[in-house]
Protein backbone atom coordinates (compact mmCIF):
# COMPACT_ATOMS: atom_id res chain seq x y z
CA UNK A 1 0.00 0.00 0.00
CA UNK A 2 0.88 3.57 -0.15
CA UNK A 3 3.15 5.42 2.30
CA UNK A 4 2.23 9.04 3.24
CA UNK A 5 4.81 10.08 5.41
CA UNK A 6 6.04 13.59 4.06
CA UNK A 7 10.11 12.14 3.93
CA UNK A 8 11.58 9.19 4.60
CA UNK A 9 15.69 8.67 4.76
CA UNK A 10 18.08 5.44 4.74
CA UNK A 11 21.43 5.28 5.21
CA UNK A 12 23.74 2.63 4.70
CA UNK A 13 27.67 2.51 5.40
CA UNK A 14 29.72 -0.24 3.43
CA UNK A 15 33.20 -2.23 4.23
CA UNK A 16 36.78 -2.23 3.24
CA UNK A 17 36.10 -4.16 0.68
CA UNK A 18 33.86 -3.74 -2.88
CA UNK A 19 30.19 -3.29 -1.89
CA UNK A 20 26.83 -3.09 -3.50
CA UNK A 21 23.69 -1.11 -2.22
CA UNK A 22 20.16 -1.61 -4.15
CA UNK A 23 16.84 -0.47 -3.91
CA UNK A 24 13.57 -2.92 -4.18
CA UNK A 25 10.29 -1.73 -4.54
CA UNK A 26 8.59 -4.79 -3.93
CA UNK A 27 5.33 -4.01 -4.55
CA UNK A 28 2.74 -1.11 -4.87
CA UNK A 29 2.99 2.30 -6.43
CA UNK A 30 4.95 4.82 -3.92
CA UNK A 31 2.83 7.78 -3.19
CA UNK A 32 3.97 11.04 -4.87
CA UNK A 33 3.60 12.64 -1.60
CA UNK A 34 7.02 11.13 -0.69
CA UNK A 35 10.54 11.74 -1.03
CA UNK A 36 12.94 9.27 -0.15
CA UNK A 37 16.47 10.10 0.45
CA UNK A 38 19.32 7.40 0.44
CA UNK A 39 22.82 8.07 1.36
CA UNK A 40 25.43 5.22 1.10
CA UNK A 41 29.17 5.49 1.95
CA UNK A 42 30.71 2.99 0.02
CA UNK A 43 34.10 3.70 1.79
CA UNK A 44 37.07 1.34 0.28
CA UNK A 45 37.04 -0.39 -2.62
CA UNK A 46 34.80 -0.23 -6.26
CA UNK A 47 31.33 0.23 -4.79
CA UNK A 48 28.22 0.37 -6.91
CA UNK A 49 24.78 1.64 -6.10
CA UNK A 50 22.16 0.19 -7.93
CA UNK A 51 19.01 2.38 -8.48
CA UNK A 52 17.27 -0.04 -11.08
CA UNK A 53 14.83 -1.72 -8.70
CA UNK A 54 16.36 -5.24 -10.22
CA UNK A 55 15.74 -7.65 -7.34
CA UNK A 56 11.96 -6.88 -7.16
CA UNK A 57 9.99 -9.76 -6.47
CA UNK A 58 7.79 -8.36 -8.30
CA UNK A 59 8.98 -6.79 -11.56
CA UNK A 60 6.38 -4.28 -12.54
CA UNK A 61 8.65 -1.67 -11.06
CA UNK A 62 12.06 -3.21 -12.33
CA UNK A 63 12.66 -0.03 -15.17
CA UNK A 64 10.78 2.35 -13.28
CA UNK A 65 14.37 4.54 -12.80
CA UNK A 66 15.88 5.79 -16.06
CA UNK A 67 18.64 8.00 -16.02
CA UNK A 68 17.38 10.51 -17.98
CA UNK A 69 14.89 11.33 -15.10
CA UNK A 70 17.70 12.44 -12.97
CA UNK A 71 20.37 14.60 -12.30
CA UNK A 72 23.65 13.80 -11.37
CA UNK A 73 25.38 16.71 -9.16
CA UNK A 74 29.37 17.54 -9.34
CA UNK A 75 31.28 16.09 -7.01
CA UNK A 76 31.30 18.13 -4.07
CA UNK A 77 34.65 17.62 -2.99
CA UNK A 78 35.01 21.59 -2.51
CA UNK A 79 31.21 22.25 -2.34
CA UNK A 80 28.82 22.21 0.95
CA UNK A 81 27.36 18.79 1.41
CA UNK A 82 23.97 18.19 2.00
CA UNK A 83 22.68 18.33 5.98
CA UNK A 84 23.74 15.50 8.12
CA UNK A 85 26.07 13.98 5.34
CA UNK A 86 30.04 14.00 5.86
CA UNK A 87 32.37 12.11 3.21
CA UNK A 88 34.50 9.28 4.93
CA UNK A 89 36.20 7.66 1.86
CA UNK A 90 39.60 7.82 1.62
CA UNK A 91 42.30 9.22 -0.82
CA UNK A 92 41.20 9.72 -4.43
CA UNK A 93 38.32 8.24 -3.47
CA UNK A 94 36.63 10.42 -1.09
CA UNK A 95 33.96 12.83 -1.84
CA UNK A 96 30.31 12.59 -2.53
CA UNK A 97 28.00 12.61 -5.71
CA UNK A 98 24.20 13.62 -5.24
CA UNK A 99 21.89 12.52 -7.44
CA UNK A 100 18.27 13.75 -7.72
CA UNK A 101 15.06 13.07 -9.55
CA UNK A 102 11.90 11.17 -9.79
CA UNK A 103 10.81 7.58 -10.66
CA UNK A 104 8.23 7.16 -13.90
CA UNK A 105 5.58 6.69 -11.58
CA UNK A 106 6.84 10.52 -10.25
CA UNK A 107 8.08 10.13 -7.03
CA UNK A 108 10.89 12.32 -5.67
CA UNK A 109 14.47 10.58 -4.33
CA UNK A 110 18.30 11.94 -4.09
CA UNK A 111 20.87 9.89 -3.60
CA UNK A 112 24.04 10.93 -2.18
CA UNK A 113 26.59 8.69 -3.06
CA UNK A 114 29.94 9.00 -0.82
CA UNK A 115 33.02 7.19 -2.87
CA UNK A 116 30.94 5.42 -4.99
CA UNK A 117 32.53 4.21 -8.40
CA UNK A 118 29.42 3.05 -10.47
CA UNK A 119 25.79 3.84 -10.51
CA UNK A 120 23.30 2.03 -12.24
CA UNK A 121 20.06 2.89 -13.52
CA UNK A 122 16.88 0.80 -15.16
CA UNK A 123 18.86 1.84 -18.42
CA UNK A 124 22.47 3.06 -18.32
CA UNK A 125 25.48 2.54 -16.62
CA UNK A 126 27.28 5.57 -15.04
CA UNK A 127 30.65 6.11 -14.02
CA UNK A 128 31.72 8.39 -11.05
CA UNK A 129 35.24 9.66 -10.57
CA UNK A 130 36.49 11.97 -8.14
CA UNK A 131 39.05 14.26 -8.56
CA UNK A 132 41.45 14.32 -5.78
CA UNK A 133 42.66 17.81 -4.35
CA UNK A 134 43.58 16.96 -0.77
CA UNK A 135 47.65 18.13 -0.32
CA UNK A 136 49.66 15.63 1.68
CA UNK A 137 50.19 16.30 4.88
CA UNK A 138 53.81 14.78 7.21
CA UNK A 139 52.76 12.74 9.72
CA UNK A 140 55.80 11.76 11.51
CA UNK A 141 59.52 11.89 10.99
CA UNK A 142 62.49 10.15 12.33
CA UNK A 143 64.27 11.26 14.07
CA UNK A 144 61.29 12.53 15.93
CA UNK A 145 61.09 16.57 16.35
CA UNK A 146 63.33 17.40 19.13
CA UNK A 147 65.55 14.17 19.04
CA UNK A 148 68.58 13.94 20.56
CA UNK A 149 71.93 11.91 20.36
CA UNK A 150 71.34 11.22 16.74
CA UNK A 151 74.10 9.36 15.04
CA UNK A 152 75.99 12.08 12.61
CA UNK A 153 75.86 9.70 9.87
CA UNK A 154 71.75 8.91 10.14
CA UNK A 155 69.68 9.55 7.66
CA UNK A 156 66.16 11.46 7.88
CA UNK A 157 62.70 9.50 7.24
CA UNK A 158 59.25 11.77 6.60
CA UNK A 159 56.24 9.59 6.45
CA UNK A 160 53.22 11.28 4.50
CA UNK A 161 49.34 10.47 4.58
CA UNK A 162 49.48 9.20 1.04
CA UNK A 163 51.74 8.23 -1.38
CA UNK A 164 54.32 10.63 -2.61
CA UNK A 165 57.01 12.01 -5.53
CA UNK A 166 59.34 14.41 -5.25
CA UNK A 167 58.50 17.63 -7.02
CA UNK A 168 60.72 20.40 -8.39
CA UNK A 169 61.42 22.24 -4.69
CA UNK A 170 65.21 21.63 -3.46
CA UNK A 171 65.05 19.64 0.40
CA UNK A 172 67.66 20.97 2.84
CA UNK A 173 69.16 20.67 5.92
CA UNK A 174 69.82 23.52 7.92
CA UNK A 175 72.06 24.35 11.53
CA UNK A 176 69.58 25.52 13.74
CA UNK A 177 71.85 27.83 15.50
CA UNK A 178 72.74 30.07 12.78
CA UNK A 179 70.23 29.49 9.85
CA UNK A 180 72.68 28.63 7.45
CA UNK A 181 72.77 25.32 4.68
CA UNK A 182 74.46 22.66 5.47
CA UNK A 183 73.12 20.22 2.59
CA UNK A 184 70.87 19.97 -0.05
CA UNK A 185 69.09 18.00 -3.02
CA UNK A 186 70.04 21.39 -5.23
CA UNK A 187 73.94 20.99 -4.98
CA UNK A 188 73.67 16.50 -4.93
CA UNK A 189 74.90 17.25 -1.22
CA UNK A 190 71.39 15.50 0.22
CA UNK A 191 70.12 12.75 -1.83
CA UNK A 192 66.68 12.28 -2.10
CA UNK A 193 64.19 9.12 -2.72
CA UNK A 194 60.72 8.27 -1.82
CA UNK A 195 58.88 4.72 -1.27
CA UNK A 196 55.61 4.77 -0.55
CA UNK A 197 54.46 7.15 1.36
CA UNK A 198 58.03 7.54 3.23
CA UNK A 199 60.70 10.10 2.04
CA UNK A 200 64.38 9.42 2.52
CA UNK A 201 66.75 12.29 3.24
CA UNK A 202 70.43 11.08 2.96
CA UNK A 203 73.22 13.65 3.21
CA UNK A 204 76.11 12.72 1.36
CA UNK A 205 78.60 13.41 4.21
CA UNK A 206 78.28 13.21 7.82
CA UNK A 207 76.80 16.08 9.79
CA UNK A 208 78.66 17.72 12.90
CA UNK A 209 78.54 16.16 16.08
CA UNK A 210 77.23 17.86 19.19
CA UNK A 211 74.97 20.19 16.62
CA UNK A 212 71.49 21.17 15.75
CA UNK A 213 69.96 20.84 12.61
CA UNK A 214 66.54 21.10 11.31
CA UNK A 215 65.08 19.94 7.60
CA UNK A 216 63.30 22.02 5.17
CA UNK A 217 60.93 21.29 2.55
CA UNK A 218 60.96 24.11 0.00
CA UNK A 219 58.03 24.82 -2.30
CA UNK A 220 56.98 22.56 -4.25
CA UNK A 221 59.77 19.87 -3.55
CA UNK A 222 57.27 17.42 -2.64
CA UNK A 223 53.50 16.30 -4.16
CA UNK A 224 51.08 13.22 -4.11
CA UNK A 225 50.50 11.00 -7.17
CA UNK A 226 47.36 13.49 -8.21
CA UNK A 227 49.92 16.67 -8.45
CA UNK A 228 48.97 18.27 -5.03
CA UNK A 229 51.88 19.22 -3.84
CA UNK A 230 52.59 19.71 -0.05
CA UNK A 231 51.24 22.36 1.78
CA UNK A 232 51.64 22.49 5.19
CA UNK A 233 55.38 21.91 6.08
CA UNK A 234 56.42 20.64 10.05
CA UNK A 235 60.20 20.86 9.48
CA UNK A 236 61.83 18.33 12.28
CA UNK A 237 64.58 19.14 14.50
CA UNK A 238 67.22 17.62 15.82
CA UNK A 239 70.66 17.63 17.95
CA UNK A 240 73.34 15.02 16.57
CA UNK A 241 75.01 12.71 19.56
CA UNK A 242 79.15 12.30 19.30
CA UNK A 243 78.86 8.76 17.38
CA UNK A 244 78.44 7.35 13.68
CA UNK A 245 76.16 4.39 13.64
CA UNK A 246 77.97 1.38 12.33
CA UNK A 247 75.86 -1.49 13.50
CA UNK A 248 73.52 -3.31 11.81
CA UNK A 249 70.14 -3.95 12.38
CA UNK A 250 68.92 -7.37 13.47
CA UNK A 251 65.65 -9.68 13.76
CA UNK A 252 64.65 -9.71 17.75
CA UNK A 253 63.51 -13.25 16.72
CA UNK A 254 63.38 -15.15 13.61
CA UNK A 255 60.11 -17.00 14.97
CA UNK A 256 56.75 -16.40 15.31
CA UNK A 257 56.12 -17.58 19.04
CA UNK A 258 52.66 -18.62 17.94
CA UNK A 259 50.68 -19.62 14.93
CA UNK A 260 48.96 -16.16 13.11
CA UNK A 261 45.39 -16.15 11.67
CA UNK A 262 45.64 -16.75 7.75
CA UNK A 263 44.24 -13.35 6.98
CA UNK A 264 46.68 -10.87 10.25
CA UNK A 265 49.55 -8.68 9.29
CA UNK A 266 52.85 -10.54 9.56
CA UNK A 267 54.82 -8.21 12.80
CA UNK A 268 58.55 -7.99 12.65
CA UNK A 269 60.79 -6.81 15.48
CA UNK A 270 64.23 -5.54 14.83
CA UNK A 271 66.91 -4.60 17.53
CA UNK A 272 66.67 -0.66 16.58
CA UNK A 273 64.65 1.43 14.44
CA UNK A 274 64.34 1.33 10.44
CA UNK A 275 63.35 2.23 7.44
CA UNK A 276 62.46 0.31 4.61
CA UNK A 277 64.79 0.20 1.64
CA UNK A 278 64.86 -0.60 -2.54
CA UNK A 279 64.48 -4.30 -1.64
CA UNK A 280 61.88 -6.87 -1.81
CA UNK A 281 60.89 -8.37 1.18
CA UNK A 282 58.77 -11.81 0.03
CA UNK A 283 56.86 -14.67 1.67
CA UNK A 284 57.47 -17.34 0.77
CA UNK A 285 55.70 -21.33 0.91
CA UNK A 286 57.73 -23.62 3.15
CA UNK A 287 61.43 -22.17 2.97
CA UNK A 288 63.54 -19.46 1.90
CA UNK A 289 63.56 -20.88 -1.82
CA UNK A 290 60.11 -22.01 -1.28
CA UNK A 291 57.33 -20.95 -3.83
CA UNK A 292 56.75 -17.26 -3.96
CA UNK A 293 53.56 -16.13 -2.09
CA UNK A 294 53.44 -12.56 -2.12
CA UNK A 295 56.34 -9.86 -2.46
CA UNK A 296 56.49 -6.48 -1.82
CA UNK A 297 57.64 -6.02 -5.48
CA UNK A 298 54.23 -6.81 -6.92
CA UNK A 299 52.72 -5.13 -4.46
CA UNK A 300 50.67 -8.22 -3.24
CA UNK A 301 52.45 -7.27 0.06
CA UNK A 302 51.87 -3.76 1.71
CA UNK A 303 54.54 -3.11 4.17
CA UNK A 304 55.04 -0.27 6.77
CA UNK A 305 57.16 0.67 9.71
CA UNK A 306 56.78 1.84 12.66
CA UNK A 307 59.51 2.87 15.31
CA UNK A 308 61.63 -0.66 15.52
CA UNK A 309 58.30 -2.99 13.91
CA UNK A 310 57.86 -4.25 10.57
CA UNK A 311 53.96 -4.54 9.52
CA UNK A 312 53.54 -6.61 6.16
CA UNK A 313 49.93 -6.82 4.95
CA UNK A 314 49.76 -9.81 2.52
CA UNK A 315 47.25 -8.24 -0.06
CA UNK A 316 45.43 -11.74 -0.30
CA UNK A 317 44.69 -14.17 3.04
CA UNK A 318 47.30 -17.13 3.54
CA UNK A 319 46.51 -20.63 3.40
CA UNK A 320 45.07 -22.33 7.12
CA UNK A 321 48.22 -24.94 8.41
CA UNK A 322 50.86 -23.86 6.53
CA UNK A 323 54.33 -22.99 7.31
CA UNK A 324 55.83 -19.38 5.34
CA UNK A 325 59.34 -17.87 5.48
CA UNK A 326 60.17 -14.18 4.91
CA UNK A 327 62.96 -13.37 3.08
CA UNK A 328 64.95 -9.79 3.08
CA UNK A 329 66.47 -9.08 -0.25
CA UNK A 330 68.93 -6.58 -1.05
CA UNK A 331 68.73 -2.90 1.02
CA UNK A 332 65.19 -3.98 1.51
CA UNK A 333 65.23 -2.86 5.26
CA UNK A 334 67.77 -0.51 6.72
CA UNK A 335 68.48 1.35 10.38
CA UNK A 336 68.61 5.04 9.90
CA UNK A 337 71.93 5.32 9.63
CA UNK A 338 71.32 3.72 6.05
CA UNK A 339 73.38 0.13 7.67
CA UNK A 340 71.31 -3.10 5.60
CA UNK A 341 69.30 -6.13 7.35
CA UNK A 342 72.46 -8.47 7.06
CA UNK A 343 72.12 -11.02 3.84
CA UNK A 344 70.13 -13.84 4.14
CA UNK A 345 68.29 -12.91 7.24
CA UNK A 346 64.49 -14.83 7.72
CA UNK A 347 61.50 -15.11 9.55
CA UNK A 348 59.11 -17.80 10.07
CA UNK A 349 55.82 -18.32 10.76
CA UNK A 350 52.96 -20.89 10.86
CA UNK A 351 49.56 -20.10 10.63
CA UNK A 352 46.54 -21.52 12.13
CA UNK A 353 44.51 -24.46 11.86
CA UNK A 354 40.90 -24.57 9.77
CA UNK A 355 38.43 -23.47 12.12
CA UNK A 356 35.92 -24.69 10.10
CA UNK A 357 37.15 -27.47 9.17
CA UNK A 358 35.04 -30.47 9.55
CA UNK A 359 32.31 -28.57 10.54
CA UNK A 360 28.43 -28.11 9.12
CA UNK A 361 26.77 -25.06 8.99
CA UNK A 362 23.11 -24.12 8.68
CA UNK A 363 21.85 -20.89 7.96
CA UNK A 364 18.18 -19.73 8.50
CA UNK A 365 16.76 -16.70 6.90
CA UNK A 366 13.68 -15.19 8.87
CA UNK A 367 11.45 -12.37 7.75
CA UNK A 368 12.95 -8.76 8.32
CA UNK A 369 11.35 -5.58 8.93
CA UNK A 370 9.77 -2.95 6.92
CA UNK A 371 12.93 -2.07 5.92
CA UNK A 372 15.86 -4.08 6.07
CA UNK A 373 19.80 -3.19 5.55
CA UNK A 374 21.33 -6.24 4.89
CA UNK A 375 25.21 -6.60 4.65
CA UNK A 376 27.10 -9.53 3.48
CA UNK A 377 30.57 -11.04 1.77
CA UNK A 378 30.70 -7.50 0.49
CA UNK A 379 27.15 -6.84 -0.89
CA UNK A 380 24.44 -4.68 0.86
CA UNK A 381 20.85 -4.02 -0.15
CA UNK A 382 17.81 -2.17 0.83
CA UNK A 383 14.22 -3.61 0.65
CA UNK A 384 11.33 -1.47 0.70
CA UNK A 385 8.60 -3.10 1.19
CA UNK A 386 5.14 -0.39 0.06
Amino acid sequence: GEINMANISYSLTGTANPDSANIASMSGQPSSRNAYTYTFHGLAGADTFYVAASNAQNGQYANNFSAAKFSIGTTTLNNPLPPGTTPNGTGANSGMYVVSGASNGGTSFTFVLDSVETLVFSDKVVALSYADTTPPTEIASSPTDAATGVAVNSNIFITFSEAVSLGTGSIEIHNSGSGALVASTANSTIIASISGSTLTIDPTVNLAASTSYYVSLTTNSIKDLAGNFLTAVINPHFTTGTTTDTTIPTLSVTTAPVPIAANSNIDISFSEAIALGTGAIEIHNGSATGALVASSATSTIAASISGNMLHLDPVNDLAYNTHYVVTFNGSSVNDLAGNHLASGAVYDFTTVADPYAGATHNIGVDAGPVVVGVGGLGVLAWVLFL
